[in-house]
């Protein structure tokens, strides 16, 4: 994102030179409604076209999920908008499977109190977004649930995130594995005593890997962390 002259935030794409230097950038606002848009990520989908996913305020309230796909020159080839018309909805992060099917995940469902100026609940969400045929998840631990990354290896697919209750609860990490059908294989949260939070997910063949932090209560401070997982076991 960036913030225009107009105070909002807008939405962007760069694409960058192997040196450094700009070779394009694609802004995406709207000129009479001035809401404010963001992009979180970015995946090719095949050469010379790319998927990039992130949310859009509509109408200066609720927030829906935004999906744009790209040429290499940054011209626009088709864009989406995803999620409920009343509570929030968005894209966090993009994965694409080996057939070229994009599969997106983030939170849907978000319930936001004005007055107390924090979300009372939303779930993590995940979107298969296939040529045939489509499959829509979404997982409620606790109050709050979100997914930050999701990958894909072969006919797996993983999103990671995090579970807390509200108002000061704990936060425990989440990882959810499908199959390519919307499967679910396993869902697993961290059961450590203290927080726990994944930023990010990669798969390979049959291993699972988490990166993020936990809170180490005797320093008071947040350690990162980087874990692996089989998905035969639910063990780290």
């Amino acid at each position: 994102e960036y913030s225009s002259s107009e105070g909002d935030d807008n939405a962007e794409v760069m694409k960058v030179a192997s040196g450094g230097s700009k070779i394009w950038d694609f802004s995406y606002y709207v000129d009479d409604e001035r809401n404010y848009q963001d992009f979180f990520g970015i995946e090719q989908l095949e050469t010379n076209r790319f998927v990039v996913v992130g949310q859009e305020q509509i109408n200066g309230e609720n927030w829906d999920a935004i999906v744009f796909k790209l040429d290499s020159n940054g011209e626009i080839l088709s864009q989406e908008h995803y999620g409920d018309s009343v509570l929030d909805d968005w894209f966090i992060d993009v994965t694409v499977t080996e057939n070229g099917e994009p599969v997106y995940a983030g939170i849907r469902n978000g319930v936001y109190d004005d007055e107390a100026n924090e979300y009372n609940f939303y779930d993590g969400w995940v979107y298969y977004d296939g040529s045939t045929s489509t499959w829509s998840e979404e997982v409620t631990i606790d109050d709050l649930n979100r997914f930050n990354s999701i990958s894909t290896d072969g006919n797996r697919i993983v999103a990671g995130g995090v579970s807390l209750v509200e108002e000061g609860g704990q936060r425990d990490g989440l990882v959810v594995e499908y199959g390519l059908d919307g499967t679910r294989n396993w869902r697993l949260t961290t059961d450590e005593s203290e927080d726990y939070n994944i930023d990010d997910v990669f798969v390979s063949g049959n291993d699972t890997y988490v990166a993020g932090e936990i809170y180490i209560s005797d320093s008071n401070n947040f350690d990162g962390s980087l874990r692996k997982y089989t998905t035969a076991t639910d063990s780290n």
